[in-house]
């Protein structure tokens, strides 16, 4: 399973959402908003609680290739 697909198996719909338009396909906070009906603070909010609750095996999906680095994740 590619870390895509596994996100929306671990997080809320919204937050694997945000989290492949922002960091996969490189939307600003305010494109993805948009395109999510949503306003930019709660995309923002989307992000943050997926940052924290990601597991450690998908977080690598939070960084670009070579950034290195992982925050750490919430176990359900």
């Amino acid at each position: 399973m590619d870390a895509t697909s596994g996100l929306y198996g671990v997080l809320p719909t919204e937050q694997a959402d945000a989290v492949v338009l922002h960091y996969r396909l490189s939307m600003t906070l305010t494109e993805a908003a948009d395109l999510m009906g949503i306003d930019p603070s709660v995309l923002a909010s989307h992000l943050l609680m997926a940052e924290r609750c990601i597991p450690r095996r998908l977080s690598g999906i939070l960084h670009p290739p070579g950034a290195g680095g992982a925050p750490g994740g919430c176990k359900d």
